[in-house]
């Protein structure tokens, strides 16, 4: 009798989905219940001999407490002084109250609001609830100018390619990214927005990829043109509140230098809130003297990019920009060209911030309702968080606009509103189009001379967020 063995690869790999099995059942999760989280435990490991966490271990309560800068963590007694010096919220806390450009909550729509925030979040949905603004956003997406099909497909898609990106797009296997960077950048250019000498604002940069692969663009365009540039140089102003490892602000120089621009481009970097960023005040956008009493001899613009802008953040920077576009009679900025916006994550919008006044039907929107609404906009990607790939590590939470709960993506039977996950789906994409819609509004009410519009940039195989805001000048 003879016996077959296993091939040495197989047993290896078996032994291997084994012990990740193992580990994955050995891990002792924290037993804690997360009120604001509709009670679902604490996903962070805990002692074997401990119930909870670090974070959450009632043993500890004695020797541990509230850090001072961030009252949301704690910090054990002996290790509080050492932890002030490294703490995230200490540099937070740091405001920059001596530059031109920090103004707190200038951008900040309705700052009593902002301070009953907390309250709304924590609250479950009832049935009714849901039954109430299911009704209402049905209503409100009928006074749409001319609604048909899907709300997924309400704007016509308009995916673009630029020149610039080929190579690019070429080189790598997971192109979502680069596809998307390479539409928004041809829309910025068939809306006259790309230019050399332009000063490029990025808020919410992150690492600053796009301002990277915009300035890609701009040398590609030198080439294409072939001539030197001439006059001013094109700048970056790159924003975030954050700071960023494995930043490309050198990149952006670097690139330019090997395909012997000149002048260089200038690339600075502002740490701060947007809420907080008056950018009327910033020098670095301040016309020259000589210009002030002719601002057409300049031809330097500014313009304004983002992909993606979280939520709230969108809301903030289009407050920016309105300031900017018209400021007052004592400072002379740069003059406002317009801005493209990659829209994300309306279930991060808040009341505080965003434009409420413009959404139909506006005196019916209370707090309570507008929390709702921004909870019910997650259900456009409803039952799809399993499916994200783990390509997209590096770019987490930039591109899908997943559920903010679980039960966003459970059977009708569970989920409190009794709808099933492709109903909820069109919801979702209705309660975005209207927040959008409403987003327009408020830039053609604040930004006379400016026109907005949305645009579809690449269709939901490469993103579920699909949708950006375009601002020109009429």
């Amino acid at each position: 009798m003879t016996m077959t063995t296993e091939p040495s690869h197989k047993r290896k790999y078996k032994s291997e989905k084994e012990n990740k099995a193992k580990t994955k059942q050995a891990r002792l999760q924290c037993e804690y219940l997360l009120p604001n989280k509709h009670f679902r435990r604490c996903n962070m490991t805990r002692r074997a001999d401990a119930r909870f966490c670090a974070q959450h271990r009632e043993e500890d309560e004695a020797d541990r407490v509230k850090c001072p800068l961030d009252p949301g963590h704690t910090v054990r007694k002996q290790e509080l002084e050492r932890h002030l010096k490294k703490c995230n919220a200490a540099r937070r806390a740091l405001e920059p109250a001596g530059e031109p450009w920090f103004s707190a909550d200038v951008n900040v729509l309705n700052i009593d609001a902002d301070r009953e925030a907390e309250e709304e979040e924590g609250r479950e949905v009832s049935a009714e609830e849901y039954k109430t603004w299911i009704t209402y956003v049905n209503q409100a997406y009928s006074t749409l100018s001319s609604p048909s099909g899907s709300a997924a497909d309400l704007h016509p898609l308009q995916q673009l390619t630029h020149a610039s990106l080929e190579p690019r797009l070429s080189q790598l296997s997971n192109k979502k990214h680069a596809i998307q960077q390479s539409s928004l950048i041809a829309h910025l250019e068939a809306a006259q927005l790309l230019a050399c000498g332009n000063f490029y604002v990025e808020f919410g940069c992150g690492r600053g990829e796009l301002s990277r692969y915009l300035n890609h663009a701009l040398v590609f365009l030198l080439g294409k043109n072939n001539k030197e540039e001439k006059g001013e140089r094109t700048r970056f102003l790159l924003v975030d509140r954050d700071s960023m490892r494995l930043k490309l602000d050198n990149k952006i120089i670097a690139d330019s230098e090997e395909a012997g621009v000149s002048p260089l481009p200038q690339v600075e970097r502002l740490r701060v809130d947007i809420k907080d960023l008056d950018l009327v005040a910033a020098p670095k956008l301040q016309l020259p003297p000589s210009s002030t009493s002719s601002p057409s001899s300049s031809q330097s613009q500014m313009v304004a990019v983002s992909k993606h802008l979280c939520g709230a953040a969108t809301d903030l920077t289009l407050q920016c920009l309105a300031h900017y576009a018209h400021p007052p009679q004592t400072h002379h900025p740069l003059p406002f060209a317009g801005a493209l916006i990659a829209l994300c994550c309306r279930h991060r919008c808040t009341y505080a911030t965003f434009p409420v006044r413009h959404l139909p039907h506006a005196d019916k929107v209370t707090r309570r309702g507008f929390t709702i609404l921004t909870k019910m906009s997650s259900w456009a990607v409803c039952g799809r968080r399993r499916q994200a790939s783990s390509d997209d590590a590096e770019h987490e939470n930039e591109d899908e606009e997943y559920a903010a709960d679980e039960e966003d993506c459970a059977p009708a039977v569970q989920h409190p509103s009794g709808l099933p996950i492709e109903e909820r789906e069109e919801i979702g994409f209705k309660v975005r189009a209207v927040l959008d819609h409403a987003r327009v509004q408020h830039v053609r009410g604040s930004m006379p001379g400016y026109e907005a519009r949305l645009v579809r940039y690449v269709e939901r195989g490469v993103s579920f967020e699909n949708v950006g805001l375009l601002v020109g000048r009429v």
